[in-house]
């Protein structure tokens, strides 16, 4: 894994953008715009796509698989490509779900690449570490699609905190379980002959499906927040604000 570096000069609104599931008939669209829009118009919005951007239901897909989508394949693709494009330039890096990895297991096509490649962004892979700087403020993410078959809401955060057990970040972003969440822990530890205490955000990235006649629903799955997390990163402090 190579470390993305990212230099900014004043305060940004990083917005962790995933699990849109595009094609899914529960795809909540109208919401999916409305984000886009919102980071068009906002000069500070920078964009990790969080993986399960596309639906990708196949044949052998669980539940009604390509029954329960309004498009499929290239179509779907070329939708949501043509929606993300008019955000490209501030999208930095396009993790890969376990919808999209459907394709890749099926064919060996990384349609999350491709994606990345047509969108002028880096490849994030299953989980990539990003170095902020905005002015002399240092600021380390890592994020992750993650794998998780969790279904209540402290079970899901619990996928989040375990990434700190093997990695050190300033901010822990996971998607993949339909959740909005935000925890932080007060870490301490020694720096030269003081113990000073860091504090670590814990962030699930939401979702974009409705509820109802979904597969959550038919699987009594609890109901969840649409939307995703923006994290205002200071370039004065070291200063992080998380809205959901």
């Amino acid at each position: 894994m190579k470390l993305d570096i990212r230099k900014e000069k004043n305060d940004i609104d990083l917005v962790l953008f995933g699990d849109l599931h595009f094609g899914d008939l529960s795809c909540n669209v109208k919401k999916v715009k409305k984000m886009i829009n919102y980071i068009n118009n906002n000069p500070r919005a920078r964009v990790i796509l969080m993986g399960d951007i596309l639906n990708c239901a196949t044949k052998i897909s669980v539940g009604a698989a390509v029954y329960d989508e309004s498009s499929h394949g290239q179509t779907q693709y070329d939708i949501a490509l043509n929606m993300l494009l008019p955000i490209k330039d501030k999208i930095w890096g396009v993790l890969i779900g376990n919808h999209e990895q459907r394709i890749f297991n099926s064919t060996g096509y990384n349609v999350s690449k491709q994606m990345a490649k047509d969108l002028d962004a880096k490849y994030y892979g299953f989980g990539q570490f990003v170095k902020i700087i905005i002015g002399k403020v240092n600021y380390t993410l890592y994020c992750t699609h993650g794998s998780s078959g969790a279904t209540l809401p402290y079970t899901k955060i619990k996928g989040c905190l375990n990434l700190s057990l093997h990695k050190k970040a300033d901010i822990f972003a996971m998607g993949h379980v339909h959740d909005l969440q935000v925890h932080t822990q007060e870490m301490e530890r020694v720096r030269y002959s003081q113990v000073v205490t860091d504090k670590v955000y814990f962030i699930l990235t939401g979702h974009y499906l409705n509820y109802h006649d979904s597969y959550a629903e038919m699987k009594n799955m609890i109901p969840s927040k649409q939307g995703s997390p923006v994290l205002r990163l200071s370039s004065k402090e070291k200063l992080i604000r998380v809205s959901i």
